[in-house]
């Protein structure tokens, strides 16, 4: 696949593709319960373990289900594993993600007085969580200039930038400091939710809707 900016892009052209993805963001945005004003860190939290490998839309009414049944994250330690397989089933390997969710809830509520963690490093430890994940919720709840590299945004750095695939993606620090680089600063939540969006409609992983040039957005 070809693509349309060496890695080392000049101060031109990294705030046109700023300016240009923001504008799609704006015209195109997903609308999620998670992303909503007022959300808490746990509610960010919850999403992501749910959303890895997962469309946004089947997440959504289970999401719904565990906030409603568990509105904090000490009511999920509290959890019977067997309530969460059947809530999570819908989006396969239920048996895995309902012990990650009682995992994760657990350790918060014994480590970490029942309190999400902010720092990057608490955040990454907790079980079932990750470099993406820590940065995610630093993004999305803290509203901190946090960049994110997942599988679909890998996509997109091997399409448009040439890049080379990686196996570990949570190893790739070329990808996540070209993207930290790329981040326009005071607005990288909008960004990133942007860039996802791209990435889901756009940008797919079965077939690339955007040509050479991110300027055809």
């Amino acid at each position: 696949m070809s693509f349309s900016y060496s890695k080392d892009l000049t101060d031109q052209q990294r705030d046109s593709i700023q300016r240009k993805l923001l504008a799609w963001g704006a015209e195109n945005y997903r609308a999620f319960p998670w992303r909503e004003q007022g959300v808490s860190a746990y509610e960010v939290l919850l999403s992501e373990c749910l959303l890895r490998k997962t469309r946004a839309n089947s997440v959504v009414p289970v999401y719904t289900e565990l906030v409603t049944r568990y509105p904090d994250v000490t009511k999920l330690s509290r959890a019977r594993v067997s309530t969460l397989e059947r809530i999570v089933r819908p989006l396969g390997l239920h048996k895995i993600r309902s012990k990650a969710l009682k995992d994760l809830a657990t350790k918060v509520v014994k480590e970490h007085d029942g309190e999400i963690p902010l720092g990057e490093e608490s955040l990454a430890g907790l079980p079932h969580c990750g470099r993406y994940t820590a940065n995610a919720v630093l993004c999305f709840y803290a509203q901190e200039d946090r960049a994110l590299v997942d599988s679909n945004i890998e996509r997109f750095l091997c399409r448009h930038f040439g890049f080379e695939p990686v196996i570990e993606i949570h190893k790739a620090d070329d990808m996540w400091e070209f993207m930290q680089g790329l981040l326009p600063s005071g607005c990288a939540r909008e960004f990133n939710y942007a860039l996802l969006d791209y990435c889901a409609l756009v940008c797919t992983s079965r077939k690339c809707l955007c040509g050479a040039e991110i300027g055809e957005m």
